[in-house]
């Protein structure tokens, strides 16, 4: 192994879509998969969003599975990966995912307690919500 190479991604950014965790048929390890959207501003000063295959395994997919919903900020530590596969037509097809080794949930404190109120979909959208 080159002892010069490095692979670490970090990003901030909100949660797109929604998380739910699930079991891998072939291994019976517990996963998740979800984006996340960061903003990149350019010359012209108008950000433009950029969407982010993120990949969580084990306990780590377990804390997701709970307390992430659709709309949360987050800070992921993560490795890029980038995997191949044929879709049902015979297309090789690629996608890059970051496998995370670490997630913090971002915000006040109030917004991680778990409430009876309407999903983010259902209900009026509110001046801090993202995008």
């Amino acid at each position: 192994m080159d002892v010069n190479s490095f692979n670490k991604a970090l990003l901030v950014g909100y949660v797109t879509t929604n998380v739910e965790a699930k079991t891998a048929k072939d291994s019976n390890k517990l996963y998740c998969r979800f984006q996340i959207a960061t903003n990149e501003l350019f010359r012209d000063k108008k950000p433009r969003p950029q969407f982010h295959h993120i990949v969580v395994w084990g306990k780590r997919a377990e804390f997701c599975g709970k307390w992430l919903q659709k709309g949360r900020l987050v800070h992921i530590e993560g490795k890029i990966r980038s995997r191949y596969w044929n879709d049902p037509q015979g297309t090789k097809r690629r996608i890059t995912e970051i496998h995370v080794e670490q997630i913090v949930l971002l915000g006040k404190k109030e917004d991680f307690e778990v409430e009876d109120e309407e999903p983010i979909e259902e209900r009026e959208p509110r001046i801090d919500d993202p995008l």
